[in-house]
């Protein structure tokens, strides 16, 4: 078995072993392999030159220091219970150590996994609070953005609600932008996308008040948004090597 980046030629069993693990559509996997993907932040265990297993990461930071979010780790069902994904993980700690990376976050995909990452040593670095809310009678000033001027915005109003937080821009703007319509409003910014009747927002920042007004104004029945809060737990955090750099208290744009 070997662990190393994806060749060209493998990037067709990066999609089989994507769609095999989380059943995303063809359009969603179009979207990350144009936006988000690149073979430089993505490693493949390979048996023969047949991928086994397959893990990505998008860059970002905090307090100025570089992170990696890891993303959709994936074992192929006939090679899974041999201890591959945790030899990938490995390797993926070493490689972003020497590449100057300070730490690691993520987001696991079900609370079973939460064990499996602490096991790795990751912990619990932030948590989110989410709510229901129907649309309210008076609607609310906003506007679509591009992810440039999201990206700015998002910063700023970081840096006074979160200043440790996770920064994510560039890429990880570029595939979301893909997936959600990105908002700047009065005292908010929001990046949401529709789920038939429901709006769902995957991050609003700000006042959180203005929920029902935002859902009245794009038309929907109902809205379910994810808000900065003392809720579930949402990201976990590793640090890289003898870093001591410490977790982050805010991750907010997960791309589940």
């Amino acid at each position: 078995m070997t662990i190393d980046a994806p060749t060209l030629g493998q990037i067709s069993q990066l999609w089989n072993l994507w769609r095999e693990t989380f059943g995303d559509s063809g359009e969603f996997l179009e979207a990350f392999f144009e936006a988000g993907f690149s073979p430089d932040r993505c490693l493949c265990a390979s048996e023969n030159g047949t991928v086994a297993a397959a893990v990505y990461w998008f860059n970002c930071t905090c307090r100025g220091q570089k992170l990696a979010y890891i993303y959709a780790l994936a074992t192929s069902a006939k090679y899974r219970g041999q201890g591959i994904a945790h030899r990938l993980m490995d390797t993926v700690h070493h490689t972003l150590e020497r590449q100057g990376y300070e730490g690691i976050v993520l987001v696991p995909g079900t609370h079973a996994l939460r064990g499996f990452y602490e096991a790795l040593g990751y912990r619990t670095c932030s948590r989110i609070s989410e709510f229901v809310c129907a649309g309210a009678a008076d609607e609310v000033q906003l506007r679509r953005v591009t992810p440039q001027e999201y990206a700015q915005q998002r910063r700023e109003l970081l840096s006074l609600l979160a200043p440790d937080a996770v920064i994510q821009e560039n890429e990880n703007l570029a595939f979301l932008a893909t997936q959600a319509e990105l908002y700047i409003g009065q005292n908010f910014l929001l990046a949401a996308h529709s789920d038939g009747d429901t709006l769902v927002g995957i991050e609003l920042l700000g006042d959180a008040q203005m929920a029902p007004g935002i859902v009245q104004t794009l038309g929907y029945t109902k809205g379910n948004f994810r808000i900065q809060g003392d809720g579930e737990d949402f990201a976990m955090y590793r640090p890289l090597g003898s870093s001591e750099f410490p977790a982050p208290s805010y991750f907010g744009l997960a791309f589940d």
